[in-house]
């Protein structure tokens, strides 16, 4: 049915899915990109099942972006089954015992109509998070057969999913994207956004070289998901109707507002106020011990002993005794004013007074509070020294935080207390960020002496200064807990310990 007002151009209008994702997402095993191991047509371990037309129930797992949803999907359409999503996040016991009933009663009434059985591959993703009870609770549905079963989940299934599942269930890794892989999403995903681009919005084609597509591979870490979105994200900044051939400057500037969007602060004049309050925070020199840091300018003003050498010396004296002294002769301003001694204001306090000015006004500017702390923990986890009390204590400012009225409490006081507690912790000799940039560095350089083959000589100061092990056992013992064989060394030398039965023991009986 139409009215008036629908125009033509909206009903000729093609409807296209919402995201770049849902749009480029395979739909059959020949467009299915990676994971040959399972996916080749000769002898892949998924495959293999899919030819014999029987599907077991199996739990895929690996990296996020490397099409565990899609995989599932698109064997579910190739074998001609009901494909149902669900997510483990929001999943209840309910709608598990529910679903399972609905597809018993309907699976009965086709067996007494000598139909087939109807076919249903349920995915749950994200397993992992389903609790113990959860689990056990899945498993007879499993051995029922009522539906195929296909979990998904990034952990490794041998630490967070029971024994009885794995037990019932096939499991298949999936690998992270090789580049070669990540370029083929990517140019399935420029071509579609292009297509869409001209058809729909009337926009120029992006052009991307190969060093651009480098960029967003390796920006995208193997993750085909977050690939297909820097398309998505690039186009949303490209909307003139010639086409354009992308640059790395406007690139990086893309991924700089995206990088401060994720963190919540989208507006440019509210990062460079959290820089600088973040700046305020990292230049203390330490705490001063045997002084309330509260009592600042004011106290030390009027305490302070006056030389008669000072060129405001009248000024100042007149100050001390007096609150009209503005009022009195006297000058006030001298030529000498670059001369005056500041030493007394120690750093420290500097630092509190003006951490609290720049959080002032990014409050008065509408910054989110929750935003606020998400940074000032940020920078504590990166800038303090390791301490078991650090971060709880950070958490009990963000949770009164979120539970205080920002408009009717008094969120200032809680802010002035956070940042005051942060200027007085002693910061971190280590410069973890340093070194992490440094590693990051270090890896770069590898990299590109490695693709030139330089020799040693011409070999940067960088690489012969840090110091890796690759040592394979000392890399898997960090990555595990120690297993400690065991022996028979008497751990209470000199204690002599007897055990004896219950019914050996007279306790008597009681009164």
């Amino acid at each position: 049915m139409t009215t008036m007002d629908d125009s033509p151009e909206e009903h000729s209008k093609p409807q296209l899915p919402g995201s770049l994702v849902e749009a480029v997402r395979p739909k059959s095993l020949a467009e299915y990109i990676g994971q040959n191991h399972l996916v080749n047509p000769e002898d892949g371990a998924i495959t293999n099942f899919i030819n014999l037309g029987y599907l077991p129930s199996m739990i895929l797992f690996g990296p996020p972006g490397v099409g565990k949803t899609t995989l599932a999907s698109i064997i579910a359409n190739t074998c001609g089954y009901v494909f149902v999503e669900l997510s483990a996040t929001d999943a209840t016991v309910a709608q598990l015992r529910d679903l399972s009933t609905s597809i018993a009663n309907e699976n009965a009434k086709r067996i007494a109509a000598g139909d087939d059985m109807l076919r249903i591959l349920v995915f749950i993703d994200e397993i992992h998070r389903f609790s113990k009870t959860q689990q056990d609770f899945l498993l007879p549905y499993i051995e029922d057969g009522n539906f195929v079963f296909v979990g998904a989940t990034t952990v490794n299934p041998q630490k967070r999913i029971r024994p009885a599942i794995k037990s019932r269930c096939q499991l298949f890794q999936l690998t992270t994207l090789s580049s070669q892989e990540m370029r083929q999403v990517l140019d399935r995903a420029i071509d579609y956004e292009n297509t869409k681009r001209r058809i729909v919005y009337g926009r120029g084609n992006i052009v991307y070289n190969d060093q651009m597509l480098d960029v967003l591979i390796k920006r995208a870490g193997g993750d085909s998901r977050s690939a297909i979105n820097l398309i998505e994200l690039v186009s949303t900044n490209c909307r003139g109707p010639e086409d354009k051939q992308l640059e790395l400057a406007e690139l990086r500037d893309i991924f700089q507002n995206v990088r401060y969007s994720q963190s919540g602060i989208a507006d440019p004049k509210n990062r460079q106020i959290m820089a600088r309050l973040l700046a305020c925070l990292k230049g203390n020199p330490g705490r001063r011990k045997g002084k309330d840091h509260l009592e600042f300018f004011y106290d030390d003003f009027k305490t302070r002993k006056i030389s008669g050498n000072d060129p405001n010396y009248e000024y100042l004296l007149q100050m001390q005794v007096s609150d009209d002294s503005d009022v009195e002769p006297g000058d006030i301003f001298t030529d000498d004013e670059e001369e005056l001694d500041l030493a007394y204001l120690e750093p420290e306090e500097v630092a509190k007074v003006s951490a609290n000015f720049y959080l002032q006004l990014l409050l008065k500017r509408g910054e989110s509070t929750t935003v606020i702390i998400r940074m000032l923990i940020k920078f504590a986890i990166l800038n303090l020294e390791p301490n078991t009390s650090t971060i709880p204590k950070l958490m009990s400012f963000l949770k009164l935080v979120k539970n205080t009225n920002a408009h009717q409490d008094n969120i200032d006081y809680i802010f002035a207390n956070c940042i005051e507690w942060l200027i007085d912790q002693p910061k971190s000799k280590s410069g973890l960020q340093k070194k992490l940039n440094q590693l990051k560095q270090y890896f770069s350089l590898l990299k590109k002496e490695e693709d030139s083959g330089n020799d040693d000589d011409d070999v940067p100061e960088l690489l012969n200064n840090i110091i890796i092990s690759f040592n394979q056992d000392e890399i898997e013992g960090l990555e595990h807990r120690p297993i400690f064989d065991e022996d028979d060394i008497d751990q209470n030398p000199g204690i002599s310990v007897t055990y004896v039965e219950e019914q050996d023991l007279d306790i008597g009986t009681p009164a």
